[in-house]
């Protein structure tokens, strides 16, 4: 079991089934998100070249104000934060084979 691959397709399935999703679990998921992106940029040393627009930020501001968007823009912030976790994953991974390889 792996957490990072099992949260990104919790993210997909939650897309794919918006509409069921209560508010507050929809808040939750993209709180979810929010800190373990930040916490790959942190271990990958990686982050937005301009801060006027991070998706970060969207991320966060779509979780404290979930209410105010709809089924559609909500399916879209998840599938954007789950291809940013695969993406910053994949770094990570490449990263720590870089190491691995470089102490043998």
């Amino acid at each position: 079991m792996n957490p990072i691959p099992d949260f990104i397709s919790e993210l997909v399935r939650a897309a794919n089934e918006i509409a069921r999703l209560s508010e507050f679990e929809r808040a939750r998921l993209l709180d979810r998100a929010y800190t373990i992106i930040r916490d790959l940029r942190r271990r990958t040393r990686t982050g937005p070249t301009d801060f006027s627009r991070d998706p970060l930020v969207d991320i966060m501001t779509m979780s404290r104000s979930v209410v105010m968007f709809s089924n559609d823009e909500v399916k879209q912030e998840l599938l954007s934060a789950a291809a940013m976790i695969r993406a910053l994953k994949i770094v990570l991974d490449t990263q720590l084979n870089g190491l691995e390889e470089e102490t043998e």
